[in-house]
């Protein structure tokens, strides 16, 4: 298994799919490189630290993400950067050919993917026959909105009642403010970003599509909580490292129920119907 005191790594979420892939080689067994893509891959960073495990990896994203991701990847990818990185020009399609890939993995994507049945449809089309999404997302039932990091609002109905809880939040220091804006504005702010790049969905809704279009799905949260409780046991505080240790021992499946609905998922369909 690969160690968190391996590298300097910059979550638990890399951790967790850089051990998720060695797991995916051991099981295929064949020697081979897997052909990785990462969905939604921003600026390329979950691509680079990877790449030192000899996985094939290709991404996409928004237009709007390019000049970052050049700046990361041109200088490892060189001429095949193009055939490497692509930049999405309709949102419910996958720039990538059928039966491409052995992986895709998709880190906080999933909650802003406005059309998930084609997305989900778009997932088996392209990826090889036996092989697998791993995506980490919230689920609606994830009590504090990740972006605003305001309790519930993502419950609410869209309109000025939401605007207005925003905004009473924001004033008292609950939640995440805009540089340079007042409440007010961050508030209308974060109401229009919810209302058109935010989708929480509940689970059952989840593993209905991932049925409709592959032959088996998982929760696999469990062992993201490992790396988690891993990672922190390379804290420099003795108090978190001793919490750390003691965490993972106790570690049980209610724990990983807990984290999948109220912290976030991950959510692993396999085996596309073809």
């Amino acid at each position: 298994m690969i160690s968190a005191t391996e590298q300097a790594w910059n979550s638990a979420t890399t951790l967790y799919i850089a051990r998720k892939l060695e797991r995916i080689v051991d099981e295929k067994a064949s020697g081979q490189p897997l052909k990785v893509l990462d969905m939604g891959c921003g600026d390329g960073n979950l691509i680079e630290a990877f790449r030192a495990y000899g996985h094939d990896l290709y991404g996409y994203d928004f237009a709007y993400r390019e000049e970052s991701l050049k700046a990361r990847l041109l200088p490892i990818f060189g001429d095949t950067y193009d055939d490497h990185l692509r930049m999405m020009t309709e949102e419910r399609v996958i720039p990538f050919e059928d039966s491409s890939f052995d992986v895709i993995y998709a880190n906080q994507v999933f909650e802003h993917v406005r059309f998930l049945d084609a997305m989900v449809a778009e997932c088996a089309r392209v990826l090889k026959p036996g092989g697998i999404v791993v995506a980490l997302f919230p689920f609606v039932t994830y009590p504090v909105e990740g972006h605003t990091l305001i309790p519930f609002v993502h419950w609410l109905p869209p309109g000025k009642s939401r605007v207005k809880y925003m905004r009473a939040c924001l004033s008292i220091g609950i939640g995440r403010k805009h540089p340079g804006m007042n409440a007010a504005e961050s508030a209308v702010i974060w109401e229009n970003y919810l209302n058109d790049g935010c989708f929480y969905r509940l689970m059952n809704e989840v593993v209905s599509l991932s049925k409709a279009y592959f032959e088996d799905w998982e929760l696999d949260t469990g062992e993201y909580i490992h790396a988690k409780l891993d990672l922190l046991q390379t804290h420099p505080r003795e108090m978190i490292r001793t919490t750390a240790k003691l965490a993972h021992q106790m570690h049980s499946s209610a724990l990983d129920t807990l984290v999948t609905h109220y912290f976030g998922a991950v959510f692993c369909m396999k085996n596309p119907k073809k």
